[in-house]
This record gives C-alpha cells, sequence and structure tokens, in this order.
C-alpha cells in the first residue's frame, strides 16, 4: 500500500472576515475520512478559540516531505479564499488579513508542491473566494508551506480541486455575499460519493498482491463538476458554484480507496447535514467531458499546429479558421472569443509605436523613455474605436519602457511599451481584460504577421480567454503542448510568450518558463517583466539580466503579483506600494491611488 498523509484544515474566524459556519466542520470531516483511508493526518481547526497560522501548517508539510517517504500528499482547506487574480488565490489563516503573512500563497504552494519529492499532491480547497476588494486585502501576500531544500530529482504531480470556478463572476463577488452563501457543499459532496455502494466511479487496480477498487481524480472531477451545482441549486445557494478540477494524475495514482473503514467525526459542532448528492438523488454521476486544450489537439491533430511561414503570397486556410473557431467554442469561450476578435485597434501611427484603448476613455498617458501625444480620437479609420496614443522615442534608438496609462474614471494600467508594436487594451467593466499586440503596418514583422493574421487573431483571441479564467492550460498534462504552440508567436505578439510562461509555471516547468525567457531575450521586443520574474524563479540568475531589455517594471498580468513577494530579487519598494492597488482582473488594473505611485515613479526615473 502507497504511504498516506492528509493536513486538515479548517477556519471560520480570519481576522477581519465575516464569519463562516462550516469551515470546521469540513475540516473534521474530511480528517475522519483520511483516517479511514489510512493516511497520517493533521487536524487544524480554529475551534474553542484556537488560532491556526502558518507555521502550523509549514511544520506538518515539512515533516513529511523531509520524511521522503510518503507517496501522496492531500492538504485540505475549508474558510475563506481571496482572489486577486485569475490563477492567483490565497487561503486566509485565523491572522489574517490583519497580519498579510499569515495566509497561503495558494499558487506558489501548487509549485513548490511539485519539487517536494512527493509523487501526488492533492489540494482540495473548499472556499468561498470573494473579491480583494479592499485594499487590505489585496495587501495580503501570503506564505509558502513547503520546505525550501531545493529541487526533487523527480517532478511529482498535482491534483487541485476548487469549489468554484475562478471565471470573472466569481472576482465580482463581494466578501458578504460570499461568507453568507458558503454552505461547505463541495465537501458534501466529496465525501458523500465516495460513501457509494455499489460506486459509479470505482476502477480495479493491483497493488502488490492487492486488487483495490479505487477512485481517481479524473473520475471525481467528471462527477464534482456535474454534482455540485445541482446540490446548491438544491439547497437554494444564491452563489452559484460551479467548481473546478484541474487534474494532472493518472492510474496508477488514485484519489481514494474504496470499502476502507472510515471512523467517525468528532461530533463537536454537528454532523454534515445536507443530505449529499445520493445514487438517484440528482441524477446520473456526471459523463460529460468538459471541452480542453487537450481534447482540441486529440480531435484537430497536427493540423491544429499553425502552418509553416509561405515563402511568397499567404496561403487561404479556410479550414483552419474555422477550427479555430469551433475550438474556442468546445472551450465555453465563444462569447469572449468574439469580443477579443472585434477589438481590434489602428493598424499604425506615424511613429510605428502606440495604443488604442477600447471601452473606457484615455486621461494621460506617461512613459520614461517615450513621448506620449495627448489622447485622440480618430473617426478616419474604418472599424477602429476607441482611444489612441501616439508614442515616439525621447532619444536616438528606440528602447523598450514601461507607459502608465490613466483611464476616464481614475484608475489605470502599467504596460510595456515595444518598438514598432501597437497595443489594443479592452477594457470592462473598469477592468483590464485584453492586451493583444500587433506589428505596426510598414515594420519588417508586419508582413509575417500579415500572411495569417486571421489564424493568429483567433489563436490569441482563445488564448486570451482561457487566461481571463485562470487557464493558462487545461490540465496539467497539456503544459507542454499548450506553452509550445503559442511560444512561436512570442515574436509577432510578445503577449503570447507571456502565457507561455505562465503555463509552464502553473505546471510547474519553471524550466521551461526559463527557456521562453531565452527564446525571448534573444528576440528584438523586450522580454515582459512577468516572464523574467518566472524565469528568476525557474533558477535564472538576475545579475546576467540587462534591465535595460525588461518591459514593463511589474507584472503586467495581474497574477504574477502572487509570484513577486519582499526578499525576491526584483522586488523593489514601488511594488510594495503599489500591491494593496491592484484591482482583481486578468491584466494589472490600478485603483486611482495606485495610477499615482505609478506615474511618480515613472516620472522620478526611480523605475525604468
Amino acid at each position: 500500500m502507497i504511504k498516506r498523509a492528509a493536513l486538515c484544515v479548517g477556519v471560520d474566524r480570519a481576522n477581519g472576515m465575516m464569519p463562516l459556519q462550516a469551515a470546521s466542520k469540513g475540516a473534521r470531516e474530511f480528517e475522519a475520512w483520511a483516517k479511514g483511508q489510512g493516511c497520517d493526518t493533521v487536524l487544524l481547526t480554529d475551534e474553542d478559540d484556537r488560532k491556526v497560522r502558518v507555521a502550523d501548517l509549514f511544520d506538518a508539510v515539512a515533516a513529511w516531505v523531509g520524511a521522503r517517504t510518503y507517496d501522496q500528499l492531500l492538504i485540505y482547506f475549508s474558510g475563506h479564499g481571496i482572489l486577486t487574480a485569475p490563477g492567483a488565490e490565497h487561503w486566509f489563516l485565523s491572522g489574517a488579513p490583519y497580519n498579510p503573512s499569515e495566509a497561503v500563497n495558494l499558487t506558489q504552494a501548487v509549485v513548490d508542491a511539485r519539487n517536494s519529492a512527493i509523487p501526488h499532491v492533492v489540494f482540495v480547497s473548499d472556499a468561498c473566494r470573494s473579491a480583494a476588494d479592499r485594499p487590505e486585502l489585496r495587501r495580503v501576500n501570503g506564505s509558502a508551506i513547503f520546505p525550501n531544500d531545493g529541487r526533487a530529482p523527480a517532478q511529482g504531480e498535482v491534483d487541485t480541486f476548487y469549489a468554484t470556478r475562478p471565471g470573472d463572476p466569481a472576482y465580482e463577488v463581494p466578501e458578504a455575499e460570499a461568507a453568507d452563501a458558503y454552505r461547505g457543499l463541495f465537501t458534501d459532496s466529496l465525501l458523500d460519493v465516495l460513501e457509494l455502494e455499489p460506486n459509479p466511479l470505482a476502477e480495479l487496480q493491483e497493488v502488490g498482491a492487492d486488487r483495490l477498487s479505487v477512485v481517481t481524480s479524473r473520475q471525481l472531477k467528471r462527477h464534482l463538476e456535474t454534482a455540485v451545482p445541482l446540490l446548491a441549486e438544491s439547497v437554494n445557494v444564491t452563489l452559484v458554484q460551479d467548481p473546478e478540477v484541474r487534474v494532472e494524475t493518472a492510474l496508477p495514482k488514485y484519489f481514494a480507496v474504496l470499502g476502507a473503514a472510515r471512523p467517525p467525526a468528532s461530533t463537536h459542532g454537528g454532523t454534515r447535514g445536507t443530505g449529499g448528492v445520493r445514487a438517484g438523488g440528482h441524477g446520473p454521476v456526471g459523463t460529460g467531458a468538459e471541452p480542453t486544450f487537450r481534447r482540441a489537439e486529440e480531435r484537430f491533430g497536427a493540423r491544429f499546429e499553425l502552418p509553416p511561414m509561405p515563402a511568397s503570397a499567404p496561403r487561404a486556410l479556410p479550414d483552419e479558421a474555422s477550427e479555430m473557431e469551433q475550438f474556442g467554442e468546445d472551450l465555453g469561450l465563444g462569447g469572449q472569443v468574439d469580443t477579443l476578435l472585434r477589438a481590434r485597434g489602428r493598424p499604425h501611427f506615424e511613429t510605428r509605436t502606440g495604443f488604442t484603448v477600447i471601452g473606457a476613455g484615455v486621461a494621460s498617458s506617461v512613459s520614461s523613455r517615450w513621448h506620449a501625444d495627448d489622447p485622440f480620437q480618430d473617426g478616419s479609420t474604418p472599424g477602429v474605436e476607441g482611444w489612441h496614443v501616439r508614442l515616439g522615442p525621447m532619444r536616438a534608438g528606440e528602447e523598450p519602457a514601461s507607459l502608465v496609462l490613466t483611464f476616464d474614471d481614475g484608475t489605470g494600467t502599467v504596460l510595456a511599451v515595444l518598438p514598432g508594436f501597437i497595443g489594443t487594451v479592452l477594457v470592462e467593466g473598469g477592468r483590464v481584460v485584453s492586451v493583444n499586440y500587433v506589428p505596426s503596418e510598414g515594420t519588417e514583422r508586419y508582413g509575417d504577421y500579415q500572411h495569417r493574421a486571421d489564424e493568429l487573431e483567433r489563436l490569441k483571441a482563445v488564448t486570451a480567454a482561457a487566461a481571463r479564467q485562470g487557464r493558462f492550460l487545461a490540465e496539467g498534462e497539456d503544459a507542454a503542448q499548450f506553452a509550445s504552440r503559442v511560444r512561436q508567436l512570442k515574436g509577432i505578439d510578445p503577449t503570447m510568450g507571456l502565457y507561455a510562461a505562465y503555463g509552464y509555471a502553473q505546471a510547474g516547468r519553471l524550466d521551461r518558463a526559463l527557456d521562453v525567457f531565452r527564446y525571448m531575450e534573444a528576440d528584438e521586443p523586450p522580454v515582459p517583466f512577468d516572464v523574467l520574474l518566472l524565469a528568476v524563479r525557474g533558477g535564472l540568475d538576475l545579475a546576467s539580466v540587462s534591465l535595460d531589455h525588461v518591459a514593463p517594471f511589474a507584472p503586467m498580468l495581474a497574477q504574477g503579483w502572487s509570484h513577486l513577494s519582499p526578499g525576491d530579487p526584483l522586488h523593489r519598494p514601488v511594488h510594495e506600494a503599489l500591491r494593496p492597488h491592484v484591482i482583481p482582473a486578468l491584466w494589472t488594473t490600478l485603483a486611482p491611488e495606485g495610477v499615482e505611485i505609478a506615474r511618480a515613479a515613472l516620472t522620478a526615473g526611480t523605475v525604468w
């Protein structure tokens, strides 16, 4: 039998957050199940006025990692989860947010888990996910719970169970509504289905001389993504609960052994009372397969790969274009993809460099190394809407630089100025949801782009729409395919190299994020700050890098802020000053106070 451990954490009362009612109870029930599975367990709850601290979690995890004898580690958390960006989440322990370090940086924990020498790590996050809608929430940087003892000789696999999907609507749910709707339904659904006899999710697995009946993470994914929304509806929860499960493992790795003895959970605080999802109670266990990048690859095969650059005249590729459209539809992103495809900026400026902003007015712009003309609207270019900012270099040579755009409501963003590129910025609901760079007409790169512009724009739109949901890749096993596909576009739109780097990081392949940096460093456009940030985490020596080739001075994707902590080589005082003012969004969007801080730093020359 494999050796297993389970850390079970429940926090009902984080400091300054609305109290929850079911978090500690869920942790106790999960621990009871884990003991029945033969796991070594640690239970941490805030019942009886106890405090749950980061050090408690770290000590438990470090002991199991240090033993070098465990095959599987389950980490369960129930309580408040705060989203600061797609894929950027923190679990609040007892002292958070008052103590900004008394939270778990879940984004970092998933990356660290792969290098922990434990072959299979499972995170179960039954957390309400409220928006970081106050400066004190956005100030939380969280802490690590895995020891920093070098990289494991073999990378492990991680399965992650989220109680809710991290799409845009989840970011806009205020704390009060999220706390009021929270019921721990995800834990109920998970444990209930594991008790079914006979169990429709069962698979046989040989372990030594034994034949075990087991349930894999992949089977649980199919069930929970169907059952939890139905259970939520049945108890009239107003907050839509649409879970997301990211699975990297397959047999012989599994989540549960069926038929294991399960000791009763402590009766402190009551027992599980929703009734769960029983056979026949809410229809069959989910059998539909969610469209993923992997399934699209399987259907399209080699033809989904971008065609080679034609030697002369562009090649007509109607089948390729239609398949790209269907790909977005299969991912459930058709509407978002259409919106992104319609957001087209100016094809050129006289200076060959600038931006178009759609969905918000532009009040002002400032750059460190470029003159920014006053924002203007232009009705002379058919099909192009929005506000435009034309940029010209301050001195001979076109240097990469940072730009702070201020929108008409006082919010703004920090972007890279890429010489010879025009960026289109799409703003929805006061948040930057897409930035798309296109080579300017008249540049050498424009010819390469023009040959396959339609296909490229569809691929870029699908990638951006998926990233908006925190899905830089659909499942961990797809990381190499996904990132390799978008990395080839880095010279035509550097944001695709940025998405690729995040895709690798999300899969724990920071060495491949370093590869992306190397490719981009050798190309003309500057390397995005985010790619450098992830490459440093992948082992890059920052002393070997010239920051003159990096832009802007802060992460462009908001998820990057969860990778940028005090003490990191790239961290600067301006980053700590800006952190409380980063609004939850896909791309870094600053509240008015943050815009002023960024503008002042650029004007003073303290950042590049």
